[in-house]
């Protein structure tokens, strides 16, 4: 997995079957790079360039038969252990090469699809709940439905897919990722499909803290500048229109971006000079969808970046 210094994720939304509660993000299903445009890589993952490193983040591919700390699953097993030498469908990159075929990779597999296998996350193994949780689904039939729940247990919504197809053997056409990101924590997630077994893959969560830190940073000359404060926005959440406050010690030349969660600057309220003390600045996002958006201050000392929720 990759980690870069980015704060944003990189969303689609498919068919809800519910509303989610509070403003989680319910995604897929996505695909990759793929020839199908299905997903073959971890690098297809929403989540591959994300920075975790203020919390965590483990992928679990299940090719060395073990499981990633802090999750428990409640039905099935890894597909060569509890179904030996078969129908096996992982991500296609899992054997070592990209050749339309996960045949030879390893993944979870369980017999009652309609079931479903439900993933259970251990704040006390993982010292806090995961804000990003995602899956591949890589086979089985009818109807595809994720579900996620928060940290009290209660369900974000469900999300629905109808890409199965293809047969059961080592096909990676049909493979797509499911996931959810919510700020407060999720304790579990659920896949199903309609009938048949269901094999699942690339199992990844990560936590990701996005908090207001003023650091001193050394000036030019050695000394250290008092550091700027990004303010939370007012008000907050916000329907189409919110004011952003930033205090600076001194006088400096200062960018200020509003970014979608596809890593988009969606707007660029201030881009100059502004005068030491507090400078507001008024964004309208009436035009744009609801979700979670960040807002980031860059300035000569470090850049700051918070979060918004626009409930248009």
């Amino acid at each position: 997995m990759k980690h870069v210094a980015t704060l944003v994720v990189i969303l689609h939304l498919g068919m809800l079957a519910g509303q989610p509660a509070a403003y989680a993000q319910l995604m897929g299903p996505t695909g990759g790079s793929g020839a199908d445009g299905e997903y073959n890589q971890a690098s297809d993952s929403p989540f591959f360039e994300i920075d975790f490193s203020t919390g965590y983040f483990h992928l679990e591919d299940f090719e060395d038969e073990v499981i990633v700390p802090g999750v428990t699953a409640d039905n099935g097993g890894i597909v060569s252990v509890i179904f030996g030498a078969g129908n096996h469908d992982s991500v296609d990159a899992d054997d070592g090469v990209i050749d339309g075929n996960g045949a030879e990779g390893d993944d979870w597999f369980f017999i009652a699809g309609a079931t479903g296998v439900t993933w259970a996350f251990d704040a006390t193994v993982l010292n806090a709940l995961p804000t990003h949780v995602g899956i591949v689904w890589t086979d089985g039939d009818g109807d595809i439905t994720f579900e996620a729940f928060d940290s009290t247990g209660t369900s974000l919504g469900t999300v629905v897919g109808q890409h199965a197809c293809c047969g059961n053997s080592g096909t990676t056409a049909d493979d797509r990722f499911y996931g959810v990101i919510e700020p407060g924590g999720i304790s579990a997630i659920k896949m199903a499909n309609a009938s048949g077994g269901i094999e699942l893959d690339h199992l990844q969560y990560g936590r990701m803290n996005v908090s207001n830190v003023a650091i001193e940073t050394p000036g030019r000359d050695g000394a250290s500048l008092r550091a700027p404060v990004l303010f939370q926005n007012y008000p907050e959440p916000f329907q189409g229109n919110t004011t952003l406050s930033f205090n600076l010690p001194d006088h400096a030349r200062v960018r200020v971006d509003v970014i979608n969660v596809l890593g988009q600057v969606v707007q660029v309220p201030f881009d100059g000079w502004a005068h030491p003390g507090t400078t507001a600045v008024s964004v309208d996002l009436s035009g744009l969808r609801s979700g979670i958006y960040l807002y980031r201050l860059t300035t000569p000392a470090g850049t700051y970046t918070r979060r918004m929720i626009n409930v248009n």
